[in-house]
């Protein structure tokens, strides 16, 4: 079996385990709370995730004509991911657990739960950030895992949230990267350069 055949197969087992398992352990992680981490938490989940996104796309943007044919594949793979997490999430209507169980979230949301659009968007801009910066592979899969488990730390989503919303994004991230030699981003890039 191939490696991206056995990412996939973890995904989906992943996401299979934590639908039967997600109240569990959304008490978890909520009742473990660590004071000293809160504050970490609620910047990484809001402050974080808003700095990577936008520092890779000025990071790419500016480190010269190889780099910078990615930022338009980049910015797609954040618009498409964020517009079908939000498709998605009004389709299933999932209400966020904090409401369901009267935990007190860190930070408050008002979309429904499912699936994640921080964990969509970070997870988008990963393949692309690790293909054009291998060296940094550890560090980029570092802080989408630490921004998609700050989404269950605070309070606002399921882990089966999380795993959908990161799945979306990085099939999303993939496919843009197979689609990044098509026309459709050729004439783009000219546009651009």
């Amino acid at each position: 079996m191939g490696k991206k055949y056995f990412l996939w197969l973890i995904f989906l087992a992943a996401f299979i385990v934590s639908v039967f398992f997600d109240k569990e352990i959304f008490f978890f992680v909520t009742n473990h709370r660590v004071s000293f981490l809160n504050a970490l938490m609620v910047m990484a989940t809001d402050i974080i995730a808003i700095i990577v996104v936008f520092l890779a796309a000025t990071i790419i943007l500016f480190l010269g004509a190889k780099k910078k044919q990615w930022v338009i594949p980049l910015l797609f793979s954040l618009a498409a991911s964020e517009i079908i997490v939000f498709v998605m999430k009004y389709l299933v209507g999932r209400i966020r657990p904090d409401v369901i169980f009267g935990v007190a979230a860190l930070v408050q949301e008002a979309s429904p739960s499912f699936p994640s659009a921080h964990a969509a968007a970070i997870f988008a801009a990963l393949p692309v950030l690790n293909k054009e910066y291998p060296k940094l592979k550890i560090l980029w899969i570092a802080i989408s895992l630490l921004i998609a488990y700050s989404r269950i730390y605070v309070g606002v989503h399921y882990l089966s949230d999380v795993i959908a919303g990161a799945m979306i994004g990085y099939a999303i991230g993939k496919l843009i990267i197979y689609l990044k030699n098509s026309n459709l981003f050729k004439k783009i890039n000219i546009i651009i350069n």
